[in-house]
């Protein structure tokens, strides 16, 4: 109860900050999924199977697409068989004789990289 009372006293409240205009920036890249279908590998890179944190979902460029320009990503329930499947296998990855989730993830790595910007 003191250490509330003493960081009410103490703390200054939030101010609102002001968002940064246009400036000098200019646009470099976009990507508006106009259109329907798969997205452009030109642009974008699919991460494919199990790739992390032992996740349970199997990455598949099939789950994500362009729908009345909205990137739609896609988790699917589903039951087959792990492709990479090796019994007694240490590697979680192989380990698993089933993809029971699948889903997608996209990135811009090795297409699109900037350091500085305005990221939107």
């Amino acid at each position: 109860m003191i250490a509330a009372a003493l960081v009410a006293r103490f703390v200054p409240p939030a101010t609102a900050v002001e968002p940064p205009g246009d400036g000098d920036y200019r646009l470099v890249w976009a990507d508006e999924f106009d259109g329907d279908g798969p997205l452009d590998p030109a642009d974008w890179a699919f991460e494919t199977g199990f790739v992390r944190n032992h996740e349970l979902q199997w990455y598949q460029p099939e789950n994500a697409a362009r729908r009345d320009g909205l990137l739609v990503i896609e988790a699917r329930r589903e039951a087959r068989p792990n492709p990479l499947h090796r019994a007694g296998d240490r590697d979680w990855r192989r380990n698993r004789e089933r993809i029971d989730y699948s889903s997608a993830c996209v990135t811009t790595l090795g297409k699109h990289a900037w350091k500085y910007g305005r990221f939107e």
